[in-house]
């Protein structure tokens, strides 16, 4: 008799339960979406993600619950006015002012009332704002996109000079932004362009789209038990859910090869062979490569 390894058995199972097995997945899929939804995901902490020393400091300030504020700066700079002319002082005055108004900002530090306090420079054509944002270091990005607009406001007001803001916590919010772009599209683009390329493969859109929306919905279950996990075993959560589609939507695709295996027999022995094939791995370095078609 043949072996049949698991995956070629729980094919077998499907294939012959096939109401079953599918309205079950369908059910457990949403069950994990829904669940993981409602419970939410564990972040990493941010010490988490260095190594030695720097990792053990990080860990035993983050323990300490040091109430340390994300503090940002704001670049006035000049390539001809310096701070003692009109122009120059008007534009640091109005970036107070307006960073003055934002409820998230306190203990704005400006050049202009602390003259020795380092914030200008030797050539007197750059100065610095400093500040610090409400609450936890490691929650100030996600309030600062009034505060970034509101530089920009600043910028448009005094097209004179340069008006830029720096800081961990501006760093955060652009790179956090940046990463959710980059990833609304390619999930945009992943789904067609798989269907695309299994229609090519298999010349049929049902062929095509059923491994598709089988694959899709092992993403959302596992992103769901994911969350369920990150209580046990927190985890970058953005970065997860991007690695999880990129592997999940290849890996529950099945391959023209398993096809091509599947056609030459019939019944439960083109499920077996094609369960076993889909489910098998070439060595490192090197690709699987389609068996002989058996005869």
């Amino acid at each position: 008799m043949e072996d049949t390894n698991l995956a070629g058995r729980a094919g077998l199972w499907s294939a012959a339960h096939w109401k079953t097995a599918a309205l079950g997945w369908i059910a457990f899929a949403v069950l994990a979406v829904v669940v993981g939804g409602v419970v939410g995901a564990t972040q990493m902490k941010q010490w988490a993600v260095a190594n030695g020393e720097s990792r053990r400091a990080e860990q035993i300030l983050d323990e300490g619950n040091f109430k340390v504020p994300a503090r940002e700066t704001v670049l006035v700079q000049s390539q001809a006015a310096t701070i003692d002319q009109p122009a120059f002082s008007a534009a640091v005055a109005n970036v107070v002012q307006t960073l003055s108004r934002q409820p998230d900002v306190t203990n704005i530090v400006s050049p202009s009332d602390h003259p020795n306090a380092g914030l200008v420079s030797s050539d007197r054509r750059s100065a610095l704002v400093q500040f610090d944002v409400r609450g936890k270091a490691e929650d100030a990005k996600k309030r600062f996109a009034p505060i970034l607009a509101a530089v920009d406001r600043a910028q448009a007001a005094n097209p004179s000079v340069i008006i830029e803001e720096f800081g961990e916590a501006s760093a955060d919010h652009q790179v956090d932004r940046r990463f959710a772009r980059d990833m609304t599209r390619a999930e945009l683009t992943s789904l067609p362009l798989t269907v695309a390329i299994l229609i090519v493969a298999f010349g049929a859109l049902v062929a095509a789209g059923l491994p598709v929306l089988l694959a899709f919905s092992a993403v959302l279950a596992a992103t769901g038990l994911n969350a369920l996990v990150s209580h046990l075993v927190p985890t970058d959560q953005q970065t997860l859910s991007a690695i999880i589609l990129m592997i999940g939507m290849p890996s529950g695709s099945p391959t023209r090869c398993s096809i091509s295996v599947a056609s030459a027999r019939s019944g439960s022995a083109a499920t077996r062979r094609t369960r076993r094939y889909s489910a098998r791995r070439g060595p490192p370095g090197r690709p699987f490569s389609c068996p002989a078609r058996p005869s």
